[in-house]
């Protein structure tokens, strides 16, 4: 699976993949959703916590 990073699109990655004879799969989504990098979600979360507590006058 890629997403059009560059290092997918390298000369070296493409030629590897044609000389072993692998087709590209292509999403059509951004690898920035946070389906696909978990870790977004959580800062968000934590995030979300760190302005509550501060509103709410906690340190």
């Amino acid at each position: 699976m890629e997403d059009g990073a560059p290092g997918h699109r390298a000369k070296l990655t493409t030629q590897y993949r044609e000389w072993i004879g692998l087709q590209p799969y292509k999403v059509s989504w951004p690898a920035s959703l946070p389906d696909l990098n978990p870790i977004e979600a959580i800062w968000h979360i934590m995030k979300d916590r760190l302005f509550a507590a501060n509103r709410n006058g906690q340190p």
